[in-house]
């Protein structure tokens, strides 16, 4: 996995999440310490899209996820009328 496939993925868990421990991070890609520096810099400095909490995890502080837009019943129309 490319180190931006990792990034992506990373912020999808963010923000699904809204927050992620760093340990969280290094168990799920397989990140050495320097590695997650580098995916931590990326997400906090460079792209701002999380914050930093206790040097122990990520908090995501982009733009809320979409809710989820529930579907309108079809519209029926009384029956006999045209």
């Amino acid at each position: 996995m490319t180190f931006e496939e990792i990034l992506d993925q990373a912020l999808d868990m963010l923000r699904r999440r809204g927050r992620v421990s760093y340990r969280a991070l290094k168990v799920q890609f397989h990140l050495d310490d320097d590695l997650l520096e580098i995916l931590k810099e990326e997400i906090v400095a460079v792209h701002q899209l999380g914050r930093d909490q206790e040097g122990t995890m990520l908090v995501w502080t982009g733009d809320p996820a979409p809710a989820a837009v529930p579907a309108s019943p079809p519209r029926q129309t009384p029956s006999g009328l045209h």
